[in-house]
């Protein structure tokens, strides 16, 4: 059947829905906006971020209380307090950066430094305990370690497989184009590690 001319297309605004914007252009490149995050995305990066800052602010009050004692184990306990510091500013980073622009690589990172830091915080609260000085500051790390580090873990693996699966942000990027899709999925590979 021919259009007669007085026919036009109907739209979405002919209908009164406006289209939702899901990503903004940044100086890093696209980028989600809060708007299009769903509650797991939401509930990892509250979870995260929460115990990244305590993670920081312990090892903060750490820091202090090292340089005030200054022991014979001053240099590697300063040493131990400052890479977990910058540890965490940098999983931050991941943290932000690998949800809002859907990078899985980065959630990979994400999920590799929260395991190291379980295992570290275990083994160190460990060999605390084993020799009869309970430090109350590594007992709250522990147990904020224990009680959001599978979470985060767990959180982590959905949203890095569906990140990696769905490939939304890539597509949005680069078009349909699965050799450019490809090359862009490498080059946030590279960019990750």
């Amino acid at each position: 059947m021919a259009e007669s001319s007085g026919d036009q297309n109907i739209t979405f605004a002919d209908l009164g829905v406006t289209p939702r914007v899901a990503t903004t252009d940044s100086y890093f490149g696209k980028r989600r906006n809060f708007s299009d995050l769903d509650c797991w995305e939401i509930i990892f990066l509250v979870s995260s971020l929460v115990g990244l800052l305590a993670t920081i602010g312990l090892t903060i009050e750490r820091i202090i209380r090292i340089a005030q004692i200054h022991d014979e184990n001053y240099y590697i306990d300063i040493t131990f307090a400052v890479l977990i510091l910058i540890n965490s500013v940098f999983i931050i980073y991941y943290t932000l950066d690998g949800v809002f622009r859907e990078r899985a690589y980065e959630l990979a990172v994400f999920i590799i430094a929260v395991s190291i830091i379980i295992i570290y915080c275990i083994t160190n609260y460990a060999g605390t305990f084993q020799e009869g000085q309970i430090d109350a500051v590594k007992t709250a790390r522990l147990v904020l370690v224990i009680a959001l580090g599978p979470l985060n873990i767990v959180l982590g693996i959905k949203l890095t497989k569906q990140y990696y699966e769905s490939r939304n942000l890539i597509f949005r990027t680069v078009g349909a184009n699965t050799e450019l899709q490809d090359m862009c999925s490498l080059m946030f590979f590279f960019e990750a590690y």
